[in-house]
């Protein structure tokens, strides 16, 4: 049953995701592989698969907790939320999802609870930021907004006081259905199918930013690749056109954009295994308090896209376009990419020689001993590493004198 689930979510572009995974969880709880169990946020973790491997949007989190102590908590908005059971304590796989909790935190710069080694029971698929928030307000990390914190710090007490309706799933958790380990073991894509179809109900709450849908259109593009049969030459192709209407089964609030996200993915990411652009561009706007995602726009990111900077190169310097979108006001603008778009200008050549400075930038800070120690927050390197991207570009286009160029 599961593997014909599994094959339709792969295959079939008009799939009704929440009746594919109602249908696999009735599956499960049929065969003790699942059932619903009350969870405590503190014995959670982050699915690393969640949101495309974006996991969260860390900058939402506090926002939500705002929003819920305002109106008060609803049960309806976490019937969808859904788990994982961890896999044993001691295991690789286990390590392997810690450590990518344990990024995720750092990217958040104290705004998320700290990892606990080995006391997490499950991994959430559904409602993770809802669950996040919970853990957070529990853990009293960092958070500034006044209503719901004391001294810079979530505050339990003054959330419950002003939100009665908080309290239980603060100190008691909330309702997840829960897979048992084997399935993720043995049905990867029918645990990513619980991953976007509990998201569905957010998608108008918490649409995917852009960069949230490149991520997905990477993962959905990978799965294909593995997928594929080798043609006449050996060579496995991917069909990025049933990439978008794939994307488009989860109801994107961002639809207009997704020819853009997959057009990224398919030339600019990065790379197919390991896209380091995506990536590093996506950890950049997890260190950001309020990231701009709203500047993504069409026609700028179209200019950003039909750049032609020559076979292998401009890769960097798009990403460092892309930094600056989400990290200040109104940084990218028309002049800037119609000067860009000279053949042989000289804001090209300059653009150019400007890439391999912020590569050897960012290798250098990874050869600092406190860096490579893990003694200095990987968020706060990652965000020096793209405010020196952001200087440079700003340097090229004369926004500002104060970056020199070897």
């Amino acid at each position: 049953m599961l593997k014909r689930i599994c094959k339709q979510y792969a295959e079939d572009e008009n799939a009704q995701l929440l009746d594919l995974m109602l249908e696999g969880q009735r599956e499960c709880e049929t065969h003790g592989l699942g059932g619903y169990q009350v969870v405590h946020s503190t014995k959670t973790l982050i699915h690393p698969r969640n949101r495309g491997t974006a996991m969260l949007e860390i900058s939402e989190v506090p926002l939500q907790v705002g929003d819920i102590s305002d109106n008060g908590f609803s049960l309806h908005e976490v019937m969808q939320a859904s788990a994982v059971k961890l896999p044993p304590v001691g295991s690789d796989q286990r390590r392997e999802i810690e450590r990518k909790n344990e990024v995720l935190v750092a990217e958040s710069c104290g705004a998320l609870a700290d990892v606990v080694i080995d006391s997490c029971d499950v991994m959430v698929t559904g409602c993770s930021h809802n669950t996040a928030g919970l853990k957070a307000i529990n853990a009293s990390a960092l958070c500034t907004i006044d209503r719901i914190s004391e001294n810079g710090r979530y505050s339990p007490s003054k959330i419950i006081g002003r939100c009665p309706s908080y309290k239980v799933p603060i100190e008691s958790g909330i309702k997840y259905f829960t897979h048992d380990y084997c399935v993720e073991e043995h049905f990867p894509e029918y645990i990513d199918l619980v991953i976007e179809a509990s998201n569905v109900g957010s998608a108008v709450a918490k649409p995917d930013t852009f960069l949230q849908l490149c991520v997905k259109a990477h993962g959905i593009a990978q799965r294909m690749l593995k997928a594929a049969l080798p043609d006449a030459d050996g060579k496995k192709t991917i069909q990025y056109g049933k990439v978008i209407a794939i994307l488009k089964r989860s109801k994107p609030a961002l639809v207009e954009l997704l020819p853009e996200a997959v057009k990224y993915v398919e030339q600019w990411a990065g790379g197919a295994d390991f896209p380091q652009h995506l990536l590093g561009l996506q950890a950049t706007a997890r260190t950001v308090d309020k990231p701009l995602h709203i500047q993504f726009e069409k026609n700028v990111l179209r200019k950003i896209m039909d750049l032609d900077f020559g076979y292998g190169l401009g890769g960097r310097y798009r990403r460092a376009l892309m930094e600056g979108i989400v990290c200040k006001e109104g940084f990218v603008s028309s002049s800037m990419l119609g000067a860009l778009a000279k053949k042989g200008g000289n804001t090209e050549v300059l653009a150019l020689k400007a890439e391999g400075e912020m590569d050897e930038f960012e290798k250098a800070v990874k050869k600092i001993p406190a860096v490579k120690n893990s003694k200095i927050p990987i968020g706060l390197v990652v965000r020096q590493v793209a405010f020196y991207d952001i200087d440079v570009v700003a340097y090229v286009h004369s926004i500002i004198a104060n970056v020199a160029l070897s």
